[in-house]
């Protein structure tokens, strides 16, 4: 059995890739592609200490070293320009400043907004406070005026229950008087 087929394949790929450095164009497109699987194949990251993405990008440069380019500089290159024609087409010092270009037009528009201020000016401040000290004034006030008034359902509760006995009281007189009435001119 072939010794490459017992190869795990971010090694066999990256076999592959060695056989095209030197080369530009249309294989140097080839050749980065297969690096940028290897960056994100897991098995290679395990294999390599576990290696986050800038140890793995390290250990990729050693393969693109004769480009005068680092692995995530043509990664972004290949991201801007994923299809080999356009490898073939225009020279990698090209590619390369289109890429710089976009990105330092990126930035710039992203300093272009103004920042969002974060803090108060100390007239706003001195304001919030005022209006923060007029809130709990006026909270004190209307905790007061619920109190009141809760004493005084308490006390007008206590109103009727009296105002109802008396009536219940007066109920009780008028059917007497009544009938004391009745009698009176029955008897007569």
């Amino acid at each position: 059995m072939d010794s490459t087929a017992k190869m795990k394949n971010w090694k066999r790929k990256l076999l592959d890739a060695k056989s095209l450095m030197g080369k530009s164009g249309g294989l140097l497109w080839q050749r980065v592609t297969l690096l940028a699987e290897i960056y994100r194949d897991d098995e290679f990251r395990v294999d390599n200490g576990n290696a986050d993405e800038f140890r793995a990008a390290e250990i990729l440069d050693m393969h693109v070293g004769d480009t005068c380019a680092t692995f995530l500089e043509l990664e972004n290159v290949l991201r801007e320009f994923p299809e080999r024609a356009q490898w073939e087409d225009a020279p990698l010092k090209k590619l390369l400043a289109q890429v710089v270009e976009k990105h330092r037009e990126a930035r710039q528009a992203a300093k272009a907004d103004p920042p969002e201020r974060r803090s108060a000016t100390v007239k706003e401040l001195d304001k919030a406070v005022k209006e923060r000290k007029e809130v709990a004034a006026r909270a004190e006030f209307l905790g007061s005026e619920v109190k009141s008034k809760e004493s005084r359902i308490v006390e007008l509760e206590r109103e009727n229950r009296e105002l109802r006995q008396q009536l219940s009281e007066a109920t009780v007189r008028i059917r007497e008087l009544e009938e004391s009435t009745s009698r009176e001119v029955v008897a007569v």
